[in-house]
């Protein structure tokens, strides 16, 4: 670089440095060169939208996925863990404490609190759900409680 007084600057570029800048750019940018999803049409099973009712959208250019997110979907009496149903916890009843692994190997949770220094595990409970579709939650009766 060179620099006359204080006025413009002339600035030497070489080879690698502009290849560098064209790499650069085009891996930032190359997502808006690349062809986008196209929609042929969406059907709606159902007159309106509603919790349940199926969306199919057709098209192409969407791409192949591996596992859509989410990996775990928890509504605690049926668990989807990479899509597979886990029902173990739909044969507990009311009241019943979510306990570790060491104590339930099927157990979901690997780090539930405990009755140690004052903690409480969490339970089930299947009263006072928040709406038709869900049928069990979690309980929390102490103030340390937690899942995790």
């Amino acid at each position: 670089m060179w620099v006359k007084a204080m006025l413009p600057i002339k600035i030497k570029m070489s080879h690698k440095w502009l290849v560098s800048c064209s790499t650069l750019f085009l891996t930032l940018f190359a997502g808006f060169t690349s062809a986008a999803p196209v929609i042929n049409g969406i059907q709606i099973d159902g007159s309106e939208l509603a919790q349940g009712v199926l969306i199919k959208v057709r098209g192409s250019g969407f791409g192949k996925k591996s596992q859509a997110a989410p990996k775990l979907y928890d509504k605690t009496d049926i668990v989807y863990e990479n899509g597979t149903p886990n029902l173990h916890y739909s044969s507990y009843l009311e009241g019943a404490d979510i306990v570790r692994q060491d104590q339930d190997p099927e157990a979901l949770w690997t780090k539930s609190s405990e009755y140690l220094w004052g903690g409480v595990p969490p339970n089930i409970s299947r009263s006072g759900t928040r709406g038709a579709h869900v049928s069990a939650h979690y309980s929390m009766p102490g103030i340390k409680s937690y899942l995790g």
